[in-house]
Parts: structure tokens; C-alpha cells; sequence
């Protein structure tokens, strides 16, 4: 004879799911989008902010796409008038706090991609934290504007 689920089980799953479904929403994610390169470029490079609601320090460590065949995370140094970009072996984000990857500081260097990556395409891009949370983001292809490519020379220029 089978048993029908009883009220207490559901009660409990539904708290569960209710648990689980929070603390994916600790690590919020935004703005993120990935520079339009020349069409044989093999390196393209992906902005975003990561926010941490959380009690705790996430790190960001892994960062994967089927579009490229591996992707880096780096860091713009400044040395005098020479900038270069370091490799990171991951991006800390202090609980409540939030880290901004941005043109002239941490970004993401997506290497290979599979196709020429046009304006208005979007890329599925996985970010795995050190808690073993992964979430898959849609990163827009855009052009960099004006504005921006100012913003990223003043920073250049202020550090």
C-alpha cells in the first residue's frame, strides 16, 4: 500500500526550497556585459558586479563558457605609465560588500570564443564561488561608450 505525502513532509520541503532559494539571492549579480572586439580577436574581456548580502566572504574561483575555450580572471596594475594585467587566482567579495570588475581593474578575459561575438549577442557565462554556488548569467555584447573609455582613463590615471 502506498502512503500519500503527509501535510508535516510538504510543510518541511516547502521550507527547504524556501531556504535554498535565499541563499542563492546572497550573491547578486548585475550590469554585466562582455566588449565587442575586432572579428578575429582572441581574447575579449567581461565587466559585472557581484554584491554579497551574505554574512560571510564569497570568493569568486571558477569562471566558464561553452563560447571560449578557457576564461581568466585578471587584474589591471598600474606601474608609472605601464598598466598590465596580473591573473587572479579568484575575486574576494567581503560579506556585505560588493566588487565592481571594470574596464582598467578586475575583469574577466574570455579567451578563444568559438564565433565572432557581435553587439547585441548574448553569452551564458558560469561563475562558481567558493561556496560551491554557480550561476550562469546572460553577459549582452556591447560597444564600449564614450563615456566609459573616459571613465576607465581617469581611473588609469588616478592610480
Amino acid at each position: 500500500m502506498r502512503k500519500k505525502p503527509s501535510i508535516l513532509g510538504l510543510v518541511l520541503l516547502c521550507g527547504l526550497l524556501a531556504t535554498y532559494a535565499h541563499a542563492t539571492k546572497e550573491l547578486l549579480i548585475h550590469g554585466a556585459w562582455i566588449r565587442e572586439a575586432p572579428p578575429n580577436a582572441m581574447a575579449l574581456a567581461g565587466y559585472l558586479t557581484i554584491e554579497n548580502s551574505s554574512g560571510a566572504e564569497r570568493s569568486l574561483t571558477v569562471v566558464t563558457s561553452p563560447v571560449f575555450e578557457w576564461i581568466e580572471i585578471h587584474r589591471t596594475v598600474h606601474d608609472g605609465d605601464v598598466a598590465k594585467m596580473v591573473p587572479q587566482d579568484a575575486i574576494d567579495i567581503p560579506p556585505g560588500g560588493r566588487v565592481e570588475l571594470k574596464p582598467g581593474d578586475y575583469h574577466l578575459m574570455l579567451m578563444k570564443p568559438s564565433r565572432t561575438l557581435r553587439e547585441g549577442d548574448r553569452v551564458p557565462i558560469s561563475l562558481k564561488f567558493n561556496n560551491g554556488e554557480t550561476q550562469t548569467i546572460n553577459f549582452p555584447v556591447k560597444k564600449q561608450t564614450l563615456s566609459e573609455k573616459i571613465d576607465a582613463s581617469a581611473e588609469k590615471k588616478r592610480k
